[in-house]
């Protein structure tokens, strides 16, 4: 029976009695250098888009994207130089490595992501936002980013992108003031990819209302899938209403 490639780490093994195949790669030779890069991986740095001028022996890199020259079409592989030469091999899920750069470790999942640092966002609107209408969801235009983790909150479209899937806690809030008849309830909500926030991630305060005073505020846990949208939105029950300046919210952060 011929040699094959094993599960997992794609060694080669089963050679046949006296079979050819040991040396070079595939082969033993490379069953070696493929343990010798995966087995507790370190590299130097996980954002390189260009190879150093002058590599060194040893020296193992994960592709950054949108990499050029001799590491075009290899981005998120891992490029390790042995004997003068790059060697490339995939990045495999679950794997983890350490990033000597940034002294943490990142965790592949059809991406490379850090795995000890929380995606997290805080926004807020700095400008009086009068409401369109009554009875529907509106957007509360948080411009401003207080901080935003890897990009993840979008100030042009005003929404947070999860960058992976897992579970999110947002908290969101705005403060009333009167624009003609004050309403009879004021609203905040979480709108998940653009549709009406569900019962669960949304809030209504329904007391007597003071211009500049009374607030709503909601917070809930989501299970997001890879590139689900989540916007903080508002909503006055009739009359007319507005978002007081610099005090309202939008924040979130990755739980699992």
């Amino acid at each position: 029976m011929p040699a094959r490639n094993l599960p997992g780490l794609g060694l080669r093994a089963f050679w046949d009695h006296q079979e050819n195949g040991w040396h070079g790669d595939p082969g033993m030779d490379g069953n070696l250098r493929r343990l010798s890069i995966y087995t507790q991986l370190s590299v130097i740095s996980a954002n390189l888009t260009v190879p150093p001028a002058s590599p060194v022996n040893g020296a193992i890199y994960i592709v950054g994207q949108g990499a050029t020259g001799a590491w075009a079409g290899q981005s998120g592989k891992i490029a390790a130089r042995d004997n003068n030469q790059w060697v490339f091999l995939d990045a495999l899920n679950g794997l983890i490595a350490y990033v000597d750069s940034e002294d943490t470790y990142y965790r592949y999942d059809n991406g490379w992501f850090p795995l000890l640092q929380p995606f997290a966002f805080s926004a807020f609107c700095n400008y009086r936002k009068v409401f369109n209408a009554a009875n529907a969801w509106e957007i509360i235009p948080c411009n401003v980013g207080r901080h935003n983790d890897q990009g993840i909150w979008s100030a042009a479209t005003n929404t947070f992108t999860a960058p992976r899937p897992g579970y999110y806690q947002f908290n969101a809030g705005w403060t009333f003031d009167v624009q003609g008849t004050i309403p009879d309830f004021i609203a905040v909500g979480l709108s998940v990819n653009a549709a009406v926030p569900t019962p669960d991630a949304q809030d209504r305060y329904t007391a007597t209302m003071t211009a500049l005073e009374t607030s709503v505020n909601t917070q809930a846990v989501l299970k997001l899938a890879a590139n689900d949208t989540v916007a903080a939105v508002a909503l006055i029950s009739s009359g007319g209403g507005a978002i007081v300046a610099d005090r309202n919210r939008f924040s979130g952060f990755k739980i699992m």
